[in-house]
């Protein structure tokens, strides 16, 4: 569908009209519904975007994403540069990723270590948001890092940012430090050799 880019900010109603009609006979066979339907209600039922808004959808999407240009839709702001670029290809040779002996998924809270960072990450109606503690080895207090993100941001990228931020700590100080996380998806992700994510990507090579 990129061909639409070039021309889908410019629609007419003319080529509105004529979408709607090619549209329109599929609806109809969909959903069994009487010809007196309106397009309208028919579109509604079966979920399926209007045909006049996946070309102005496309050319917002090529202007953001592969011009990385800002837009402004409805009064709301998007900026290019928010959005997560899709990681493409190996980071690295696969002889030299993750030993997976790093990566322990089981519970064990009792092979504690000398410095223990504890992260999390969460999404709730008042906003995104990541976060890590670090105890000593007598369960003390030593620092906390907390980070605000988008209200668009995913659980997911939340709580690989604040594995993100607590490995960057770790690798700033000698003492041997065990991180902990609650998100399986996360710690799997690291052992994970391909990845869509470049927030994973980093915070494989960064664990390393």
């Amino acid at each position: 569908m990129s061909f639409l880019s070039a021309w889908g900010r410019y629609i007419t109603y003319r080529m509105i009209t004529k979408l709607s009609q090619i549209q329109r006979p599929f609806l109809l066979n969909m959903t069994g519904a009487y010809r007196t339907s309106p397009t309208a209600a028919l579109q509604a039922i079966t979920g399926i975007m209007p045909l006049d808004i996946t070309p102005e959808a496309e050319a917002q999407f090529v202007q953001l994403k592969l011009l990385k240009k800002n837009l402004t839709i409805k009064g709301e702001e998007y900026n290019y540069e928010t959005y997560e670029e899709k990681a493409i290809g190996w980071s690295r040779h696969p002889a030299e990723f993750i030993d997976e002996e790093r990566v322990n998924l089981e519970e064990n809270l009792g092979a504690v270590g000398e410095i223990n960072i504890f992260t999390d990450g969460s999404k709730m109606e008042q906003g995104v948001g990541s976060a890590f503690c670090v105890f000593g080895e007598q369960q003390e207090l030593i620092t906390q890092w907390q980070g605000r993100l988008f209200p668009k941001n995913s659980i997911f990228q939340a709580e690989l940012i604040a594995l993100q931020e607590a490995v960057k700590y770790a690798r700033h100080h000698q003492n041997k430090v065990k991180i902990w996380s609650d998100s399986q998806s996360s710690l799997k992700a690291l052992l994970n050799q391909k990845y869509n994510s470049q927030i994973q990507s980093r915070l494989s090579v960064q664990h390393s």
